[in-house]
C-alpha cells in the first residue's frame, strides 16, 4: 500500500498565529507512530521516522511564538517491554538525528538536555547526547528537554533517595525540607513548571510522564497520530489551551 502524503509533503504554517497566553514550558507525549504505520501497510520502524520530521515542526514553531522549554517523550522505563529491534532502531534513529541535526540546532540557538537514566542506553548514543548538551549549553532561545528512559515515579524515587542521603550527610534536620529543595534533586531542576501538557494518537492519560511538573497542567489531548500532527494541529491544541481559565486552586 502506497502511503499518503505525510505532513511534511503538505506544510501548512499559519504565520499569523500567535500566542495570546504566553507558555513557558510545553509537554509533548509523541504518540501513535506505530499505529499511523500500521494503517498504511508499512514497518512499525516508517511511523517513528516519519514522526522524527514532525519533531522538527514543532521545534521551529515552538522558538517563533516564544515558548521557553519544549519537553519531549522519547522513550520510557516501560518502553524496554518492546521489541528488541524496534528498541534498536528506535535509539539508532535517535542518535542519527543528534548527529545530523546538532548543525541546526545550534544555528537556532537551541538548548538540549536530557531527563533520564542514561546508563543502560547504547554507548555510541550517550556519546551522541552528551557532544549535543555540550554544543548547546550556553543558548536560551529554547530549551529542548528530551525524556529518555525516563519515569516519572523513578525519577520521583530516584530524587527522594539522593535528597535524604544529602540531609542525612549533611546532618541536616528533614523537617526544613522544601518544595524548593526537592525540585533541585529532579531531572527538570531550573525549569519552569508545565503550561500545557499535548498528548497525540487519542490516548486519555499521561503514562507516567513528568508527573510531579504537570501538578498544575492544562492537557490537551487529540486523536491525531503524531506522525500526521501539523503545525494546523499544533495550533489547534494551542488555541484549546488559550480557552482555558487556570485558577491553580484559587478561584
Amino acid at each position: 500500500m502506497k502511503p499518503k502524503p505525510s505532513a511534511k509533503e503538505n506544510p501548512d504554517h499559519q504565520v499569523s498565529f500567535t500566542l495570546s497566553t504566553p507558555i513557558r514550558h510545553l509537554a509533548m507525549i509523541m504518540d501513535g507512530n506505530g499505529r499511523w504505520a500500521k494503517q498504511r501497510g508499512l514497518d512499525r520502524s516508517e511511523g517513528h521516522k516519519e514522526g522524527i520530521h514532525r519533531v522538527n515542526d514543532i521545534i521551529e514553531e515552538s522558538i517563533r511564538l516564544g515558548i521557553n522549554v519544549l519537553s519531549v517523550y522519547a522513550f520510557s522505563t516501560e518502553n524496554w517491554s518492546r521489541p528488541k529491534q524496534e528498541i534498536d532502531y528506535l535509539f539508532s534513529n535517535l542518535e542519527i538525528y543528534l548527529n545530523k541535526e546538532r548543525k541546526r540546532l545550534d544555528e537556532k540557538k537551541v538548548r538540549v538536555m536530557v531527563s533520564g537514566n542514561l546508563t543502560a542506553l547504547p554507548h555510541s548514543l550517550k556519546i551522541a547526547i552528551e557532544e549535543t548538551i555540550l554544543r548547546t549549553s550556553q543558548y536560551t532561545q529554547l530549551t529542548l528537554n528530551v525524556c529518555l528512559n525516563y519515569g516519572g515515579q523513578d525519577e520521583i524515587v530516584m530524587a527522594a533517595k539522593q535528597m535524604a542521603k544529602d540531609f542525612q550527610r549533611n546532618q541536616k534536620d528533614p523537617e526544613s525540607i522544601t518544595k524548593v529543595d526537592f525540585e533541585s534533586y529532579l531531572y527538570t531542576k531550573g525549569l519552569p513548571g508545565i503550561d500545557l501538557m499535548i498528548r497525540t494518537s487519542g490516548e486519555f492519560r499521561i503514562s507516567n510522564f513528568l508527573i510531579y511538573q504537570l501538578a498544575y497542567a492544562e492537557m490537551v489531548f487529540t486523536p491525531v497520530y503524531w506522525p500526521d500532527f501539523t503545525v494546523k494541529e499544533f495550533h489547534r491544541c494551542l488555541d484549546e489551551f488559550q480557552q482555558r481559565q487556570r485558577r491553580f486552586g484559587g478561584v
